[in-house]
């Protein structure tokens, strides 16, 4: 009779572990060194419900509500689902500081569920929740989100600012420079500081550790200035040879022929202001003074305006060089006409 009971009381004991392995895996707060599945999820519960535990989850909760906003990259998370288990930690109050920040970088990237879904939280937001929207393409944010949003319009930054700002990272860097380069990488920028700093990155690695103007101008497929000043050489002494001369080199150091016109553009506006107010040329320009001297108002604008259309033909032209080779010629066929005889001709 005493085998039985042994392994009855065996039977017992498995059974007793049993249980209390599965009770632990119930309860988390049960478990000894188990990681919860979800640490994402976890951490934010963590931080609602003020529970201390030791651990990576205790500290990321803190670092996020101490005042720097939660990025979130719509780009990446498109979906309803993903929209929806943002809004399901809103409610909560913030473990520090006033406010809960939120910072949804593209937001015109996600789908019109998801617009759905945050449309009812932006419209009565908690107390304790701020919201910031960034989009570079707002005009595809529904109009219901952006009559609820407190729109900023970020400006372009100027050449100069950028400038300023290169010529300052670089000083700080010891890494020498010359200031044309600085203007080039400004203006290919085209406003934005970020792109500055990446098309800087890259200089720096093609110069060797330095930037050059020729390096730069080299990377970036620029122009050389003495390529402009032949042109417009050419077009101030009418010399309709020296005018092909110049696109035939041109062309045999493989020079866009869309990017030579808008710089040739860039020089008759810089030349316009000269002539307007000859002291708004900084010393980078300094060649273009005798243009402005030897070229009239007339003649500029009449270029200008030339070279405008002729920029916006070219991809109708049969071939890029010949579409620059007639809006050349074309300033040079056509004149201004004085007040005087425009006044006899009617």
């Amino acid at each position: 009779g005493g085998a039985p009971s042994e392994e009855a009381a065996g039977r017992r004991g498995d059974e007793e572990h049993r249980g209390q392995a599965e009770g632990a895996l119930e309860d988390p707060d049960r478990r000894q060194g188990a990681v919860p599945e979800d640490r994402h999820h976890r951490g934010q519960r963590v931080g609602v419900e003020g529970v201390e535990e030791e651990g990576p989850l205790a500290e990321e909760v803190p670092r996020r509500d101490a005042g720097r906003p939660s990025k979130v990259d719509a780009a990446s998370r498109t979906k309803v689902d993903d929209t929806r288990e943002l809004l399901d930690n809103v409610q909560y109050a913030p473990t520090r500081g006033r406010y809960k920040v939120y910072l949804i970088d593209e937001v015109h990237m996600l789908s019109g569920h998801s617009f759905n879904a945050l449309l009812k939280t932006l419209e009565e937001p908690p107390p304790h929740v701020k919201f910031l929207l960034a989009t570079t393409d707002p005009q595809k944010l529904p109009v219901t989100v952006l009559s609820r949003c407190l729109q900023f319009n970020l400006k372009r930054l100027q050449p100069a600012q950028i400038e300023a700002q290169l010529a300052k990272i670089l000083g700080a860097e010891g890494i020498t420079f010359a200031a044309a380069s600085l203007a080039l990488l400004a203006r290919s920028a085209d406003g934005s500081l970020r792109d500055s700093l990446s098309l800087l990155d890259q200089a720096i690695a093609f110069g060797g550790g330095r930037v050059g103007e020729a390096d730069v101008r080299e990377m970036l497929g620029s122009i050389d200035h003495s390529v402009i000043t032949d042109l417009l050489d050419a077009l101030t002494a009418l010399d309709a040879a020296a005018l092909l001369r110049v696109v035939d080199s041109a062309a045999e150091r493989s020079i866009d022929f869309d990017m030579l016109l808008q710089d040739l553009l860039l020089a008759l506006h810089r030349i316009s202001l000269a002539q307007a107010v000859p002291d708004v040329l900084g010393d980078e320009h300094a060649q273009l003074l005798p243009l402005a001297r030897a070229l009239t108002p007339e003649d500029v604008q009449l270029f200008y305006q030339i070279g405008l259309l002729g920029r916006r033909d070219l991809p109708y032209a049969p071939d890029p060089r010949s579409g620059l080779e007639m809006t050349l010629l074309r300033m040079l066929a056509f004149r201004p006409v004085s007040a005087p005889a425009a006044e006899g001709g009617v």
